[in-house]
C-alpha cells in the first residue's frame, strides 16, 4: 500500500520513465528518418556499382526476375484463390474479389497489409457479410503471418542467385528452399519491404557467401518497392477470401456478397 506522502514521489518517477521511454522513441524515429530520406541515394550507388560490375548481362535476369514474381502473383490471384473459392465455397469467385476490391487497391498503394487492415476489415463486415468476431480475430492474424506472396517473391531470387554464381540446385535443394521460404515468411512483417530482410535466410539455404548475398539483395533492393505492391495486394486477397471462405463455410456470413 503507497502512503499519501509518498504518492508525489512515486508519480515523478513515473514521470520521469514515461518522459525517457518517449525520449528513446523520438531518437529512434529520427534514426529511422534518417536511413528512410537517405536509403534511396544508396540503393542507387549500389545498384549502379553491381550494374558497373556485371554490365547489360544482367539486365535480362532482372527483367525476368520482375517479371516471373508479377506473372506468379497475378496467377495467384486471378487462377489458384478463384479455383479455390469455386470449388470450396461454390460461390462466383470474381465477385468476392470484386467486393474486396477496396482493400486490394490500398494494399497494391500503400504496400503494407498493417496498414490496410482497419479496410481489410470493414470490407470484410460491409461488402463480404462476414461475421464481426471471425473478421477480427481472422483478419489480424493473416495479416501477421500469412505472406503468400513472399513465397512468390523470394525463391525467384534464390534462383537468380543459383543461376548467376553457377549453383546447381537438385530436387532436395529446391524442398528446402521451399520450407524455408514458407516458415520465413510467418515472421515478415507487414511493412513495406518487410519480407527483404528474409532473403538472406533463404540465400543463406543454398549456400551463398556473405558478399554474393549482398549483390543479390542490391538487386533486389532496386526493384523491391514494384514487387511489393504485387506481393501485399496478394497476401491481403488471400487474408480477405480465406475468412469469407471460413465465414461462408461455418455459417457466418449474414447475407449476399455486396459488390
Amino acid at each position: 500500500m503507497i502512503e499519501t506522502s509518498d504518492k508525489p514521489h512515486v508519480q515523478s518517477k513515473m514521470s520521469m520513465v514515461s518522459d525517457l521511454s518517449e525520449a528513446c522513441m523520438m531518437a529512434i524515429n529520427k534514426i529511422i528518418d534518417f536511413v528512410m530520406n537517405y536509403s534511396p541515394i544508396g540503393v542507387f550507388f549500389l545498384s549502379m556499382s553491381i550494374f558497373s560490375v556485371y554490365g547489360p548481362s544482367i539486365i535480362g535476369p532482372y527483367v525476368t526476375v520482375l517479371l516471373g514474381v508479377v506473372c506468379g502473383v497475378l496467377a495467384l490471384l486471378f487462377v489458384v484463390y478463384p479455383l479455390l473459392i469455386a470449388l470450396v465455397v461454390r460461390k462466383n469467385p470474381y465477385a468476392v474479389i470484386a467486393a474486396a476490391k477496396e482493400a486490394l487497391l490500398l494494399a497494391f498503394v500503400t504496400r503494407s497489409s498493417a496498414a490496410t487492415l482497419p479496410v481489410s476489415i470493414r470490407v470484410s463486415e460491409d461488402n463480404l457479410k462476414v461475421n464481426r468476431e471471425l473478421a477480427s480475430f481472422s483478419l489480424p492474424l493473416g495479416a501477421t503471418i500469412n505472406m503468400d506472396g513472399v513465397c512468390v517473391h523470394l525463391p525467384m531470387f534464390a534462383i537468380l542467385a543459383a543461376n548467376m554464381f553457377g549453383i546447381h540446385l537438385d530436387l532436395g535443394d529446391l524442398a528446402v528452399v521451399t520450407v524455408t521460404t514458407v516458415l520465413a515468411a510467418i515472421g515478415a512483417g507487414g511493412v513495406p519491404g518487410g519480407s527483404l530482410m528474409l532473403l538472406f535466410i533463404i540465400l543463406g539455404s543454398i549456400g551463398l557467401s556473405p558478399s554474393q548475398t549482398a549483390v543479390i539483395v542490391a538487386l533486389a533492393l532496386g526493384i523491391n518497392p514494384i514487387l511489393d505492391m504485387f506481393e501485399t495486394m496478394c497476401n491481403v486477397t488471400g487474408d480477405i477470401l480465406c475468412t469469407y471462405s471460413v465465414a461462408s463455410l461455418e455459417g457466418l456470413t449474414e447475407g449476399e456478397v455486396h459488390i
